[in-house]
């Protein structure tokens, strides 16, 4: 639930959850101050990260400040203070798993912004957006250790000339550490999407068609593609219930990614060494999505997705029989 007052200077938000291998409640409060610049907000909440079916699971509750300063219409600044406590609630402990521990950032971030959705859009149509961030994890902010980590985000669509809302969407995404410490790991896999239900966590990144599993890097780089088209227009309610289907449309994607760095790197080109190596080492997949976009409440959007992925290449190599995998996810990916 959430609340504003009616010159939306005051917002808050309160969530309350689970889901189907958390086995334990998340919940969420966030307060927005938006009477100065910057803007403010300040939240706390408990979170259950879980891999692989809920084998691996790990509550983590958090802390966070955070300002942000927009530049014009299309530039964003941010800085913000995290700190997380997690604690591994694995039933058996694996050595390929790092969990637990004091983990406390600084984090300074930009964003640049100039993308396009119109009143048929299945998704932005024209423009692009890029955005990084430098996080310094510190033993004197309140954390265990100290590490720099390095994030990147590019997006760009490209509308189809020929047909009406067709659009061409690319995301690349990445990031490294540099030490001196190696703690924060990302992992590969899965469906996840980003909605009012669902989370897409930082440290996990989507791969369709391969299971959340234990390889992990200290960096991590993805390329994603997608051609998406307008299926139905639908725009009907459902008599008086709170509920409008908006469109149901379609996605053709390919995934390709991969992690690298295992804490050994002493400099930037040991790093990039890495990962020049782990792109040789590629995993990739293909397929199609159903999705259906609708409001809830008359003003909730939502995207159900139905989708189909095949993984055709794993550590550079074509996958000789390959298993086709069925999903339903709410939300996409970008």
């Amino acid at each position: 639930t959430l609340g504003q007052d009616v010159l939306g200077r005051h917002t808050y938000l309160l969530n309350l959850g689970s889901s189907q291998y958390a086995e334990n409640i998340n919940w969420s409060a966030t307060y927005i101050n938006d009477v100065w610049h910057p803007t403010l907000a300040m939240g706390m909440g408990q979170n259950t990260f879980t891999l692989n079916r809920g084998e691996v699971r790990e509550r983590a509750n958090n802390f966070s400040l955070v300002g942000s300063l927009p530049l014009g219409q299309r530039h964003l600044l941010s800085l913000n203070y995290t700190l997380e406590a997690r604690e591994d609630l694995s039933e058996e402990k694996n050595a390929d798993y790092e969990l637990g521990g004091d983990f406390s950032y600084l984090q300074f971030g930009y964003r640049y912004n100039f993308s396009r959705h119109y009143p048929y859009s299945v998704s932005p149509e024209h423009g692009r957006s890029i955005g990084f961030a430098i996080r310094h994890y510190s033993s004197a902010l309140g954390g265990d250790f100290n590490e720099w980590l390095f994030t990147g985000d590019a997006r760009a669509y490209l509308n189809n000339p020929l047909f009406h809302n067709h659009v061409f969407a690319l995301r690349l995404t990445g990031a490294f550490a540099l030490g001196p410490d190696y703690k924060e790991k990302f992992y590969l896999g899965g469906e996840q999407g980003a909605s009012i239900f669902s989370v897409q966590t930082a440290r996990v990144y989507p791969l369709r068609g391969f299971l959340q599993n234990s390889e992990s890097g200290t960096g991590l780089f993805g390329a994603y593609l997608e051609y998406r088209f307008p299926i139905w227009h639908i725009e009907r309610g459902i008599w008086t219930l709170p509920i409008y289907f908006e469109r149901l449309h379609m996605a053709l994607f390919c995934d390709a990614a991969n992690t690298f760095g295992n804490g050994s790197e002493k400099d930037i080109e040991a790093v990039l060494e890495r990962m020049i190596g782990r792109i040789r080492g590629i995993q990739a997949s293909g397929g199609a999505e159903m999705r259906m976009s609708l409001d809830l409440g008359w003003q909730i959007p939502v995207t159900l997705r139905l989708g189909l992925a095949l993984p055709f290449a794993s550590k550079g190599k074509l996958i000789n029989d390959p298993e086709m995998v069925t999903y339903f996810n709410l939300g996409t990916g970008f």
